[in-house]
């Protein structure tokens, strides 16, 4: 067949969807050129813009990422960093920002180096989303731009850096991929290679979701063109370098952990990492606008999609059902492969709209526009909370060890907006060399690990009042760093350690001297 677009509904093409567009030869001609860099542009820049103008970023864990960084670069010059942890110079799949990061703090500190990775974050995904589009179209297309506003999906919005860093290097791997399948040079395999190992080094994660799509296109080809054709194996050659790193260094430097399934609420919850903001009402409004309009689309059957791709993404869909939440110390294993999921499930849809198809189309857009929005709109009320916080780091002593006592309300809603500023106690790492025991170093999924674990042990922010376990864990701490405090956690408090910081929602308290050492608090396992 002539066509790259496959309606579900009507008939089976000999070829699949994508070498259909490979078969033409000379690409179609798509949208204007300079309309759509203008539209791809601006949709970039709205999105990059809150990385510059706020003071703090409130992401959960990165606040983590930038103390990641500024111990790297400060290893040997800050005895503390020296004493307090190990520095593993290997290949493990969970180094982007580390990466890119640490080189720029020749030039500047580690929160600008954090803005330059967030933004080149942005830069990479919509990227990924134009060559991926281009890829299967055959040109360019209008759906580039729309994709790209999935950016802030809610990973993102957990801080998970170096894994949206990965998914960027995804979707630029899974486009090249594509392109040059069916002509294989040595230089566009040594190309394809590079990039395959940088999509490994950025997130485990990634490299599985590059694995998926080689193995699931592969095997479409082969029932496509129902024979096995050597030069198959060509296609799994970009792969081998990660593999073989990720089972020579990686697999053995992992702790061991259990397998855990979530529940059915969870497995249904994760579908909404391209919806979920900070308020329920709005991802509510979101979610009826887009079942409704895409059930217009449907009636009108104004959209078909690349049949390749649209099973792609089903088969990520599979993999989320199927996989673990939990696993070697690690959780939201199977969310993981929702967002490129969800991306490649937009891009595989294309059409000729017209009327009102554009308008509904037009609906969808605005949704999204709206949902970036919104979370700019908390972004902006949380750094003005995450403002005050760092300014009451300064009541830290240099080289304090800080158990996080951060109370979350029962409010699930409220809880999520508070938990964005959770890890911003990391930045007392690059202010004053102090250690919080929230700080995550895990040998296999971190650069840097903690030489002696069991001096920062228990989990951090205990949802229930605790007191014989607060008693066993702050004798192995300096100070408390508490917020939200319950009347009967701060009478706990205010009876073992005085108050340094002014009065406010949050406060710095020294812990006086233990009478004794405690070793009956275990030491918690982290996120990578």
């Amino acid at each position: 067949m002539g066509s790259a677009a496959v309606n579900t509904k009507l008939a089976r093409p000999r070829l699949t969807a994508l070498d259909a567009v490979s078969s033409r030869g000379t690409p179609q001609t798509g949208p204007p050129r300079r309309m759509y860099w203008a539209v791809m542009g601006a949709v970039i820049l709205f999105l990059v813009a809150p990385f510059w103008i706020l003071d703090y970023i409130p992401l959960v864990d990165y606040g983590m990422h930038l103390a990641r960084l500024d111990i790297l670069w400060h290893y040997h010059d800050v005895p503390e960093f020296n004493l307090t942890f190990e520095r593993h110079a290997q290949p493990i799949p969970n180094l982007a920002m580390e990466l890119i990061g640490t080189p720029l703090l020749y030039f500047t500190d580690p929160l600008t180096a954090g803005r330059v990775c967030l933004s080149l974050y942005i830069v990479l995904f919509a990227a990924g989303c134009h060559m991926l589009a281009q890829a299967v179209n055959g040109r360019r297309s209008w759906v580039a731009p729309g994709a790209v506003l999935l950016a802030y999906h809610s990973a993102l919005l957990y801080g998970f850096i170096n894994y949206s860093i990965g998914t960027a290097m995804f979707l630029i791997s899974l486009a090249t991929w594509i392109r040059w399948r069916r002509n294989w040079t040595p230089s566009r395999l040594l190309i394809m290679t590079g990039l395959a190992f940088a999509t490994y080094l950025s997130h485990l994660a990634s490299i599985a979701a590059l694995t998926l799509s080689i193995f699931a296109l592969t095997f479409m080809q082969w029932i496509s063109e129902r024979k096995w054709n050597p030069r198959f194996a060509l296609h799994f050659l970009p792969l081998l370098p990660a593999f073989l790193t990720y089972a020579v260094v990686s697999a053995n430097a992992l702790e061991r952990g259990s397998f855990a399934w979530g529940s059915a609420l969870s497995k249904l919850t994760g579908f909404g990492a391209a919806i979920l903001t900070y308020n329920y009402a709005f991802d509510a409004a979101l979610l009826v606008t887009i079942v409704a309009c895409g059930t217009l689309l449907a009636l009108t059957r104004g959209i078909a999609v690349h049949r390749d791709l649209f099973l792609l993404a089903l088969t990520f869909v599979v993999a989320y059902l199927v996989l673990p939440d939990e696993g070697l110390t690690g959780s939201s294993i199977d969310k993981r492969f929702i967002v490129p999921a969800i991306v490649l499930l937009v891009i595989s849809c294309q059409g000729r709209l017209s009327g009102r198809r554009w308008v509904i189309l037009l609906f969808l857009v605005v949704g999204f526009i709206a949902r970036a929005g919104v979370i700019q709109y908390y972004w902006l009320q949380l750094n003005r909370d995450a403002t005050e916080m760092v300014r009451l780091f300064e009541w830290f002593p240099p080289n304090s060890k800080i158990y996080v006592l951060f109370v979350q309300p029962h409010d699930w809603e409220m809880a999520k907006r508070q938990r964005a500023n959770l890890h911003l106690i990391s930045l007392a790492t690059i202010q004053g060399h102090g250690i919080p025991n929230s700080f995550i170093a895990i040998r296999g999924q971190q650069p840097i690990v903690f030489r002696r674990p069991w001096d920062f042990p228990g989990e951090h922010s205990p949802r229930a009042y605790r007191p014989a376990y607060l008693d066993a864990c702050l004798t192995k701490y300096t100070h408390v760093w508490a917020c939200d405090l319950d009347p009967i956690d701060e009478e706990y408090l205010r009876r073992r350690a005085p108050l340094l910081s002014p009065p406010s929602r949050c406060g710095v308290w020294e812990l006086r001297p233990p009478s004794r050492i405690s070793t009956s608090c275990s030491r918690r396992t982290g996120n990578p």
